[in-house]
């Protein structure tokens, strides 16, 4: 739901920023185009494993043109996270809670705070331009590193 409307990411991104592109992982890697802006918001939380996390970050760093800037937005607070410690098939993991559900699928999702944010992107290649926090949310706008 966006403004009391059912729609998805790629239809709302059409007809609010239309020269805006929306891209799946898959697409993404083929992608060989580069960019002046690129909006990761609330991905980093959703990847349980740190190699792989790392590989997104520089392929990000790496789709970026010489003065694009990425914007990451990760939750790093969230009250219902609080219940997960009660939470039956719960399990604290890495930065989040791992959930395994009665359908025997699995569900992640990490909480991430500006430090760890910052030092995330600085050790992928990427140089902090600003970052700050509003309501339950980090953000931090970074570009290439250029040393």
């Amino acid at each position: 739901m966006i403004n009391d409307a059912e729609t998805t990411v790629r239809a709302y991104a059409r007809s609010e920023w239309p020269r805006s592109r929306v891209l799946s992982t898959e697409e993404f890697d083929r992608d060989q185009q580069k960019y002046d802006l690129i909006l990761c918001a609330n991905v980093l939380p959703v990847i349980p494993n740190c190699r792989v996390r790392a590989a997104v970050l520089r392929r990000l760093c790496a789709a970026l043109n010489e003065d694009g800037t990425c914007l990451f937005v990760c939750q790093y607070r969230n009250s219902y996270f609080k219940e997960m410690e009660h939470f039956d098939g719960a399990v604290q993991y890495l930065d989040g809670w791992a959930v395994l559900r009665k359908n025997g699928k699995s569900t992640y999702y990490g909480l991430l705070p500006n430090k760890l944010v910052d030092r995330l992107l600085r050790r992928s290649g990427f140089e902090l331009v600003r970052s700050w926090v509003a309501g339950q949310s980090a953000y931090v706008l970074c570009r290439a590193s250029r040393n």
